[in-house]
């Protein structure tokens, strides 16, 4: 085992380098208008305990993110600006035990590299500034690797690491479903890596999952029972998926590849320093393959979940990118800055907060909203209450938080024509023009009424607030 050594001056800077482009990236983006989730997360937070506990039971997500950002919630105000900052917490906390666990298995400019890697994850970046527990499971994912690792190569702390491991598998289930697939990678890497003396993390992570039972197991089997009508908006992924998701993971990488190259061979050629690269590889190809064979039968694939992978990655490359020596560190963190301002700034016309504002200048009283998609919660965040009637498109939405609904055209077209029926005044509609729900509710709306021009808000897709146009329209005489 390689033990941390006292930092020498230059990596005291790679450590203040490090730390100030986490805060930065970890800021960036804290003002951007609020997502669908994002409201399931403070809405259900900011709940009685039981009442909190009784609405996680009807989620599909386990209690322990919500658990904490309740007790967050007792010291910040519950907005999204708070909810935010726990995320870019969480975020922080994974590279810290990242790291923690690279400078004990590998040289200490690789235990550096790693930590910029995994700093310069577009996906995790993304989920950073989202309100929602990927950058805490990426935490426990982190710690659980170092709690293996010191595991399997420290006796004299192997009965500490040992229940920290067996606490660290308890709350990464309690925290995303998706751990198991990250448990999974794990042991495969660790098997790889160690050979039969990895049996050792067997205890620990069974422990561990047993103590998840105990705790959650009546609710896990519960929701269990219903994730075909919770997950009924996840697809089947094509061969595809696991090339998208590597794209997600690494294209920032990619854009700064070439500069890192020419770094190298203006350095000479040199060995590449030792650290493991195909074992933690062939822990995220588990991590990701896995699910992605499931889904074929029951789809719970989305690439979001794939953080888990991210700790993995940062590991496997941290050995080759380590080549471009201490510049390796500088030119990441500046592309992860660079990434996180273009992500900040990169906010379509058509989003939760400018729906708001648009709807309160011109929704009257006797007028109807009506929501397609996921859009109904966020912007009535920041709406509130309103003038006018209001509904989802399909109904059923209201009624699943969360859940698109999948009815088939004739039901949703008898429901749009029971819609337009009873509305008594102006139909506003905010939709996504690609969707199947908006494309049946428009040409019912063609039918009978008529457009305004031009339209309060129109733009080229949905993204991740759910609508593209927001549309007044009139009774036809």
């Amino acid at each position: 085992m390689t033990q941390a050594n006292p930092l020498s001056p230059s990596q005291n800077l790679w450590r203040y380098l490090l730390l100030a482009g986490y805060l930065y990236c970890g800021t960036a983006g804290l003002g951007a208008p609020i997502l669908s989730d994002e409201v399931f997360s403070l809405s259900t937070s900011v709940l009685r305990l039981p009442d909190l506990l009784a609405a996680l039971r009807a989620d599909v997500h386990p209690p322990l993110y919500y658990l904490l950002l309740h007790l967050w919630f007792t010291v910040a105000p519950a907005n999204e600006l708070s909810l935010r900052v726990f995320s870019a917490l969480g975020l922080g906390l994974a590279g810290w035990f990242f790291w923690r666990f690279l400078a004990e298995a590998e040289e200490p400019g690789i235990a550096w590299t790693g930590a910029a890697l995994l700093l310069a994850n577009p996906l995790l970046l993304l989920m950073a500034g989202y309100g929602r527990m990927y950058t805490l499971e990426t935490a426990v994912c982190a710690a659980s690797l170092w709690c293996s690792w010191r595991l399997l190569n420290g006796p004299k702390a192997s009965r500490s690491a040992g229940l920290a491991l067996m606490l660290a598998t308890t709350a990464g289930l309690l925290t995303h479903n998706w751990f198991v697939f990250f448990l999974l990678g794990l042991g495969v890497t660790m098997l790889a890596r160690f050979g039969s003396s990895a049996f050792r993390l067997a205890v620990p992570v069974v422990g561990g999952g047993f103590l998840y039972m105990a705790l959650w197991g009546d609710a896990a089997l519960a929701q269990i029972g219903s994730t075909g009508e919770q997950l009924a908006w996840l697809k089947r992924p094509g061969w595809t998926a696991g090339l998208e998701v590597l794209a997600a993971h690494l294209w920032l990488l990619a854009a700064v590849a070439p500069v890192l190259l020419i770094i190298v061979a203006l350095r000479g050629a040199r060995p590449r320093p030792t650290g493991a690269w195909w074992q933690p590889a062939l822990g995220a190809l588990i991590c990701i393959l896995v699910p992605w064979v499931i889904s074929q039968w029951k789809p719970l694939y989305n690439s979001r979940f794939t953080v888990v992978a991210a700790p993995f990655l940062a590991w496997a490359l941290a050995g080759f990118v380590w080549r471009a020596g201490t510049a390796t560190i500088p030119v990441l963190t500046v592309a992860a800055c660079l990434w996180a301002t273009f992500d900040a700034r990169n906010v379509s016309p058509c989003n939760s907060r400018s729906a708001a504002e648009i709807l309160a200048q011109r929704v009257q009283p006797t007028d109807t909203v009506v929501y397609c998609r996921l859009s109904r919660q966020p912007i009535e965040w920041y709406w509130g209450r309103g003038p006018g009637s209001r509904t989802s498109f399909p109904a059923s939405i209201d009624q699943h938080p969360g859940y698109e609904g999948t009815p088939r055209t004739p039901e949703l077209e008898a429901e749009a024509a029971r819609l337009l029926a009873g509305a008594p005044g102006r139909i506003v509609a905010v939709v996504d023009s690609a969707s199947p729900a908006s494309q049946v509710l428009l040409r019912a709306l063609e039918r009978d009424f008529r457009p305004e021009e031009p339209a309060c808000a129109a733009c080229e897709s949905a993204g991740k607030h759910y609508f593209n146009r927001i549309q007044v329209f009139e009774r036809r005489p």
